[in-house]
């Protein structure tokens, strides 16, 4: 059965273990759901009742409550506020008593090293972080004499952040990472131990995406799209990461060109005004259409013909592999690990982030060669059978998480 906890360094919620079970805490300090907390609530998904008692502590706000209804055995706990010292980080600790603790990382520095040194004096068996995004360049040295390089150098802030980061990495049993691309950005930028970071890649449910031709009609009937039209996908939040501006302008090149095309937008953000401003402002309101948030992607990718992204970080998005076991041929920047998903000229094309010229040129290549883009389908849609089915994935993620025991 579901349960909700509210706890905080001062209130702390009654201990619960039940005998002979094993705890895993997974932390999380998301605002949003998106591709992270959805891998979150599909690994807990995979692990039967009766192996663990499972908790997710949310430390920001909790986007995971009202999507938990098919995971009877897992509890929520929520925090009145953000833990700050190492004595808040012990109290939650000791109240649940866990065997192994999870930190999930949508960006490098989603927690300081204080979690961790609490997790450690709390007498916590194994510690792994999971991370799902590429890092960033490490902070460059301060080079100039100006009296906001003085201020800084006076609060130590880089210093500080690179040993936060290095203390966490150390206390850390293992680290998982989700495309290579992300472990060698720790490895090389911030010195993790390659021997205790290991990649296990995104997995999707490729029983559940498989093309449809009743989804492709119905969305194509939805929007107005005639059926011989051929259609963009792009599943992505609306934020500057995502690139969604780039992509914008490669649509207005292709355009201009005289290329005739529909681009669906899933996905909702901070930028949503605008870039609703800019579809107008480039004359793209006949070729563009934003749907927002969508609970269920498939029908949309199903609908399609091309997947894009025109992100500038990523760690291995989800979209992509939705996009690839739906049978998209795919059109993607050359950051985190897309690269590891879709070979350029196999799965899809590979084009420099940054770069509209680069993306609307790739765009035209698929929409003017049906035949290359059959084949990719194909390929794509055999690629992610082959190497990012979610059960396989999740094998392995219980596997790391169990190995306690």
């Amino acid at each position: 059965m579901n349960a909700v906890s509210d706890l905080s360094g001062a209130n702390v919620v009654r201990d619960t273990v039940q005998s002979g079970t094993g705890t895993v805490l997974f932390v999380s300090n998301t605002s949003i759901y998106g591709g992270a907390e959805k891998h979150l609530l599909d690994l807990v998904g995979k692990i039967p009742d009766s192996e663990l008692r499972l908790v997710i502590l949310c430390t920001d706000s909790d986007p995971f409550t009202e999507r938990i209804a098919p995971h009877r055995h897992l509890e929520i706990a929520r925090c009145r506020k953000e833990p700050k010292s190492i004595l808040e980080w012990c109290r939650i600790f000791r109240a649940y008593r866990p065997n192994v603790i999870v930190f999930i990382h949508g960006v490098l520095s989603s927690f300081d090293c204080r979690a961790f040194v609490a997790a450690r004096l709390c007498g916590v068996r194994h510690i792994h972080a999971l991370h799902h995004l590429i890092p960033p360049p490490r902070p460059p040295k301060i080079a100039d004499w100006s009296l906001r390089s003085l201020a800084l150098r006076i609060a130590g802030w880089r210093s500080r952040h690179l040993i936060s980061v290095r203390i966490a990495a150390m206390l850390t049993d293992q680290t998982v990472c989700v495309s290579h691309a992300v472990k060698r950005g720790l490895v090389n930028e911030y010195h993790f131990s390659s021997a205790k970071t290991v990649v296990i890649h995104n997995g999707v449910d490729v029983r559940e995406l498989v093309p449809s031709e009743t989804n492709r009609n119905f969305i194509r009937e939805k929007l107005g799209i005639r059926a011989d039209e051929l259609v963009l996908v792009c599943v992505a939040r609306l934020s500057p990461m995502k690139g969604i501006d780039i992509l914008l302008d490669a649509l207005a090149r292709l355009m201009k060109s005289g290329h005739s095309f529909k681009c669906i937008i899933v996905g909702d953000g901070p930028l949503k005004t605008e870039i609703m401003d800019r579809i107008t402002s480039s004359d793209l309101s006949r070729n563009v259409i934003l749907e927002g948030f969508q609970s269920d992607v498939r029908p949309y990718l199903q609908a399609a013909d091309i997947f894009t992204l025109a992100s500038h970080r990523e760690g291995l998005p989800f979209s992509i592999l939705e996009a690839m076991a739906c049978g998209l041929p795919c059109v993607v920047t050359d950051v985190g690990g897309n690269a590891e998903a879709v070979e350029s000229g196999q799965e899809g094309l590979i084009v420099n982030p940054g770069s509209a010229e680069e993306m609307s040129d790739a765009i035209a290549f698929l929409l003017t060669r049906p035949d290359v883009r059959t084949k990719m389908s194909k390929s794509a849609g055999e690629k992610a059978r082959k190497h990012f089915d979610i059960d396989f994935q999740m094998r392995e993620y219980k596997r790391t998480l169990m190995n306690w025991r």
